[in-house]
């Protein structure tokens, strides 16, 4: 971890951090499960041919699901705010997970997260980074908790779908 990390502030942040992590992996599982139940219990989209695994084909694959199939329709709004929030939440997971923290900011109190991503020409890489203040940190978790509980709505919701003739 970055050298200037100041005292008492370690386990706050890795509290939060933990917290958007654990929260993500289950997102991420319930949309995968989501996208295998509306292929085999709804018929999926035709722009598949088997359930995405990619977090934005899922998104999008779940979206046409909803839109374009009458049943499930009345949940469509549903699934796009999942959709939505989900996006939002990835690209904080993403610096969270796949960069580093390379800056401990305590006026504010702030922590930069570092990450390398591929240049789309692939010649190289590309250095990005983002500002997390503590608060945002955990409105980030609290968001991922509440995406959560949707998931589990959407998934009671299809549950009832998928059994009524």
């Amino acid at each position: 971890m970055a050298d200037n990390f100041g005292w008492g502030v370690e386990r706050p942040f890795l509290v939060s951090v933990g917290e958007i992590v654990i929260r993500w992996g289950y997102i991420d599982t319930l949309l995968a499960q989501t996208c295998g139940v509306l292929f085999e219990q709804f018929g999926g989209h035709s722009s598949e041919k088997r359930p995405p695994r990619a977090l934005g084909r899922r998104l999008a694959y779940i979206g046409k699901c909803f839109r374009n199939n009458p049943t499930l329709l009345p949940l469509a709004a549903l699934a796009e705010n999942i959709a939505t929030a989900a996006r939002q939440i990835a690209k904080h997971r993403d610096f969270l997970v796949h960069g580093c923290l390379t800056e401990y900011i305590a006026a504010v109190p702030s922590f930069q997260f570092t990450k390398l991503d591929g240049r789309e020409d692939n010649t190289g890489y590309e250095q990005t980074s983002t500002k997390l203040t503590e608060r945002e940190l955990i409105e980030i978790s609290e968001a991922a908790f509440a995406v959560l509980l949707q998931l589990s709505e959407l998934g009671t919701e299809l549950r009832k779908l998928a059994v009524t003739p």
